[in-house]
């Protein structure tokens, strides 16, 4: 790699298959070529190294000069770009073994574009709205023309909420999260400067908020938190000696009623219609075993 090609051995390469090492071998013979040139000898990636005091492995931490950059790179890879394949305790170990040479290579702007399935995902961010979000998740986006700053909202509680992440200017075109949630959808709001702010909402988890069962414990069906019809059904499980139940639905706080108001019934679930668009929806479940206690529940809807 370091004289400008990569040479193949047809039996070491059945070696390496054996192994399970072949893509991790292309990936270091490629920085040989792509990177070593421009980076092997640059202060800040030299700065990077020192800080670190160790190198992500025994190769690279022997030969500091020749090998460091194209060791790391592969973990870096995987750590950016598919942190699904490593499992969150790798992850970790790379993050706590090197945070200055992720750091640098953070700011390369780096995509799998090559691929196909780069983190710029045609214009949009990554990952992909929609998917389910590891519990540690870095978000990344292309830099549109112009655009100098960025901002990125997260939350649980509906497009623009923030209890997750609230609004702290940055520039760098992504940026890692940490202590979301796997179980209800998390809401994204990116906001770009150039010249003047603007905001693109997306939303993660959206499987979750379907995979309700009040027969594994969730304890109303659909989950808190997940984004309703107009028309939806609420259903939920029935406690010991509890005899009837009372929804109270409504988009003006906890307790508000202008959707339903006050009606008693002996069923576990109720289908609620009409339901207003772009709006909070607040949902008071009453249960009499003897005595009425409540337990408060809000959802967004489409």
């Amino acid at each position: 790699g370091r004289g400008g090609d990569v040479t193949i051995h047809t039996g070491r390469g059945e070696r390496y298959i054996a192994d399970g090492v072949l893509e991790e071998t292309f990936i270091h013979e490629g920085a040989h070529i792509s990177f070593d040139r421009y980076h092997d000898n640059n202060s800040n990636w030299r700065q990077a190294q020192n800080r670190d005091g160790v190198s992500i492995s025994d190769y690279g931490q022997e030969f500091p000069v020749r090998e460091d950059l194209a060791e790391t790179l592969g973990p870096y890879l995987a750590l950016r770009f598919r942190r699904d394949r490593i499992g969150e305790s790798l992850a970790q170990t790379v993050l706590g073994t090197i945070p200055n040479r992720v750091r640098y290579l953070d700011g390369l702007n780096l995509s799998m574009k090559i691929l196909g399935d780069d983190d710029s995902n045609s214009g949009e961010i990554s990952p992909r709205p929609g998917s389910r979000l590891a519990p540690v998740t870095t978000f990344r986006w292309p830099r549109a023309d112009n655009a100098t700053d960025f901002d990125l909202l997260v939350g649980t509680t509906g497009a623009g909420s923030r209890n997750i992440r609230g609004s702290s200017v940055f520039n760098q075109n992504f940026l890692e999260v940490r202590n979301l949630p796997t179980n209800v959808p998390v809401y994204v709001r990116l906001w770009v400067w150039n010249g003047r702010w603007s905001s693109t909402d997306y939303v993660y988890n959206t499987d979750a908020a379907n995979a309700c069962s009040v027969n594994s414990g969730d304890a109303i069906c659909p989950k808190p938190g997940a984004t309703l019809n107009s028309t939806t059904t609420f259903s939920w499980a029935r406690k010991p000696n509890v005899t009837d139940f009372d929804l109270i639905i409504g988009s003006n706080g906890a307790g508000s009623n202008n959707i339903r108001a006050s009606s008693v019934f002996n069923n576990t679930s109720y289908t609620a219609r009409n339901l207003p668009s772009n709006r909070t929806i607040y949902v008071r479940l009453w249960e009499w075993n003897g005595s009425w206690s409540y337990t408060d529940f809000s959802y967004n809807s489409n």
